[in-house]
C-alpha cells in the first residue's frame, strides 16, 4: 500500500486501474488522519456503502514516507489502521509520497492523468510556512491550474478548505477565474463525521496543532471547471462528507469605516484601511489633529503614540527606505524587455535560475530544519534576535536600542 522512492512517486506503478466508481483524490493529507476519516466514513455513508468495490481513495502527501514519521509521531500508526481498514471494508486505497499539488510537469501528474483524474480533489489547509499572502496567490495559480488540467477528471469539483481571511488575503477568487475555475459553493469547513475520528489540524512543520488558530474558522469551498457548472446537480456541490445537522458557525462581517466593503476579520478591516484609505482616519472629538509635516502628502494619524511611533521608524530609524507591505510601490520598468513571466501565475523569473525548476521550488512548503536554518540567517546588531527575512530584520532594528 505505501510507495516511498528516493525520487518521486510513481502514481501509475501504486494506483489501481481506471475505476467505473467514483475516485477520490486527497492532496497535502499530512499524516493522513483526514484520509483515514473520510475512508472511514465512505465505508459507513448509505449513498456509498453500497459501493465499496468500486470506491478509489488515492491519498497523496509531499513529504517522503521518512519525512512524515518524522513529522508526525503517529504516521506509522495512522497509515496501518488506513490500510487494514480498508482491506475489511473493500475499499481500494492508495497512499502516495512526494507528491507536488502544484506539479503538473513530474511524473506522479502525467501518471493520473493518464487513468483520468478523479471525481473528488479534496485539498486542505494547505500553506508554505510563510505568511507571505503574494506567495500564496502565486501558489493558488498553480493550484487551480493543476487541478483543472491534471488532478480532476472532467464533471469533477476541488473543495479547498482555507482558514478564515485567506481566501480574500490570497486572492483566491482572481487565481481561480484565472484559470477557468467558478465557486459553486462556500461551507463551513468539516471533517467527516465518523466515530472514534482521528482528523484534526495540525501544522505541517512540526505536527503541532494549531486548532486555537483555525478550529471552527475555516471554510471549504467548492469549485469546477467554468464550462462543467452548467452540467453539476446543485445538490452534489457541497463536499459529499458534509452534514447539514451540525449547527454551523456564526460568522460576523466586519464593514470598513469608509467604505461599503465587508471583511471576516479585524486585521483585514485594519490592512484595508491603511492600503485604501491611509489619510481617512478618525478625527479626536476635540478637533486634535495628529499630523506628521515630515510626510508629503502630509500623514494624519489617531493619537500621538502613533505620531512618535511614526517618527520613530519612517525619519529618525536606521532604516529609512523600509515600506510597508500595503504600500503602493512603483515598479521599475526599465528593465521589462529582459525579465520573463510565469505563464501560469506571472511571477516574474529570476533569469539566472533555471526557471522551471526553482519556480516550481518556491511553492514547497518550508519544514522544520528549513525554518530553523533561514531564522537563524538574519539577526539584529543590538539584542541577537533571529529573523526569517531580512525585512523582518530591519523593521525590528527601528524600534530596537538594546
Amino acid at each position: 500500500m505505501e510507495n516511498d522512492k528516493s525520487g518521486p512517486a510513481n502514481l501509475a506503478s501504486t494506483t489501481a486501474p481506471e475505476s467505473e466508481g467514483l475516485v477520490f483524490l486527497t492532496l497535502g493529507d499530512g499524516d493522513f488522519s483526514f484520509s483515514l476519516d473520510f475512508a472511514k466514513w465512505l465505508a459507513t455513508n448509505k449513498t456509498f456503502g453500497d459501493q465499496n468495490g468500486s470506491l478509489q481513495l488515492i491519498a497523496t502527501v509531499i513529504d517522503s514516507l521518512e519525512e512524515i514519521k518524522q513529522k508526525y509521531k503517529n504516521a506509522s500508526f495512522l497509515l496501518k489502521k488506513l490500510e487494514k481498514f480498508c482491506e475489511l471494508s473493500r475499499l481500494t486505497a492508495t497512499t502516495c509520497f512526494n507528491v507536488n499539488a502544484v506539479d503538473a510537469y513530474d511524473q506522479n501528474a502525467n501518471a493520473l492523468k493518464g487513468f483520468g483524474g478523479a471525481d473528488r480533489v479534496i485539498f486542505n489547509h494547505p500553506h508554505l510556512g510563510t505568511e507571505s499572502a503574494t506567495l500564496h496567490f502565486h501558489f493558488l495559480c498553480h493550484l487551480f491550474h493543476t487541478v483543472k488540467e491534471t488532478w480532476m477528471k472532467s464533471g469533477g469539483l476541488f473543495h479547498l478548505t482555507l482558514a478564515a481571511g485567506q481566501y480574500s488575503r490570497w486572492k483566491c477568487e482572481q487565481a481561480a477565474e484565472r484559470h477557468g475555475m467558478v465557486v459553486l459553493d462556500r461551507c463551513d469547513f468539516q471533517p467527516p463525521h465518523v466515530s472514534e475520528p482521528y482528523y484534526h489540524f495540525r501544522r505541517h512543520q512540526s505536527g503541532k496543532s494549531f486548532a486555537n488558530r483555525t478550529a471552527g474558522k475555516s471554510e471549504t469551498i467548492t469549485y469546477a471547471r467554468r464550462y462543467d457548472r452548467e452540467k453539476l446537480c446543485a445538490s452534489s456541490w457541497q463536499p459529499c462528507w458534509y452534514d447539514e445537522s451540525i449547527k454551523k458557525i456564526e460568522r460576523t462581517e466586519m464593514k470598513c469605516p469608509h467604505c461599503d466593503k465587508m471583511f471576516l476579520e479585524e486585521r483585514s478591516v485594519k490592512n484595508h484601511v491603511m492600503a485604501k484609505h491611509p489619510h481617512d482616519k478618525k478625527r479626536r472629538r476635540d478637533g486634535a489633529v495628529f499630523s506628521c509635516l515630515q510626510c508629503e502628502p502630509c500623514r494624519i494619524f489617531e493619537n500621538q503614540r502613533a505620531l512618535d511611533d511614526h517618527t520613530q521608524a519612517k525619519h529618525q530609524a536606521v532604516h529609512l527606505d523600509l515600506l510597508p507591505d500595503w504600500s503602493n510601490i512603483t515598479k521599475d520598468t526599465s528593465t521589462c524587455d529582459t525579465q520573463t513571466s510565469c505563464e501560469i501565475c506571472d511571477m516574474v523569473l529570476d533569469p539566472k535560475l533555471d526557471s522551471s525548476a526553482h519556480h516550481i521550488q518556491v511553492f514547497t512548503p518550508v519544514n522544520l530544519a528549513q525554518a530553523i536554518r533561514l531564522a537563524e540567517r538574519f539577526k539584529c546588531v543590538y539584542c541577537c534576535k533571529s529573523f526569517q527575512e531580512q525585512r523582518a530584520l530591519r523593521q525590528h532594528e527601528n524600534f530596537c536600542r538594546d
